[in-house]
């Protein structure tokens, strides 16, 4: 038998999958929306779009390190609500007990909103997942919204 000896340096790898930035566009049209007609910014680094939920609600999806495929990750995040600089402690204190009951998502503050969403690397994603975790994320909106209102016994956050 003949063995046959490959020079390494012959070798190439080529990337496989698709473009996510392509995916997240067919993800946008699976949820109803035209991606071209999203307020989209973009730059060498990231790509972002607002898709809207309401007149004055919209779910950030965000393409991070879009030149670098193996490291891009996707992030899927809507606001929950504003941060309340009356009892401010008591607000962040409650927010992070409340955290433990969320499932793949996680909450942040960024700006003053306290900021709810979830990550995925995006070489191994599918719009399959990226639904899933659109769905979750809006779900958990919901429940983590009425939770931290009735543990701040307020009307509304």
């Amino acid at each position: 038998m003949v063995e046959k000896k490959f020079r390494l340096n012959q070798i190439k790898t080529i990337p496989g999958g698709k473009d996510p930035v392509i995916m997240l566009s067919e993800f946008i049209l699976k949820l109803g929306f035209d991606p071209a007609s999203l307020e989209v910014e973009s730059n060498e680094q990231r790509t972002r779009w607002m898709v809207p939920l309401s007149e004055t609600e919209d779910v950030e999806i965000i393409l991070d390190s879009v030149k670098n495929p193996q490291d891009a990750t996707i992030y899927i995040g809507v606001n929950i609500c504003a941060v309340p600089l009356k009892k401010l402690t008591e607000f962040v204190v409650t927010a992070l007990e409340l955290a433990d009951g969320l499932v793949g998502a996680k909450i942040s503050i960024v700006g003053r909103y306290l900021v709810l969403s979830s990550t995925v690397p995006a070489y191994s994603a599918t719009i399959d997942e990226l639904e899933y975790i659109y769905k979750l994320v809006l779900a958990q909106k919901e429940w983590f919204l009425g939770v931290l209102s009735d543990e701040l016994d307020i009307d509304t956050v």
